[in-house]
């Protein structure tokens, strides 16, 4: 898997870790009203994706 893609997928992943964990210890409720962070999926399944399919 190219380098570029590797970093998409791992500091996206991160991105969305940290701000699902920063939604859990302020106030849930109010990270929900902005948006879920459906980027924790997108980049795992999206890089497990890139990953077969490169195969």
């Amino acid at each position: 898997m190219p380098l570029t893609l590797l970093g998409i997928v791992f500091f996206g992943g991160v991105m969305a870790i940290g701000y699902l964990f920063y939604g859990l210890f302020t106030d849930l409720a109010k990270v929900r009203q902005r948006g879920i962070p459906y980027g924790v999926p997108i980049c795992l399944v999206g890089g497990l994706a890139i990953a077969v399919s490169a195969l």
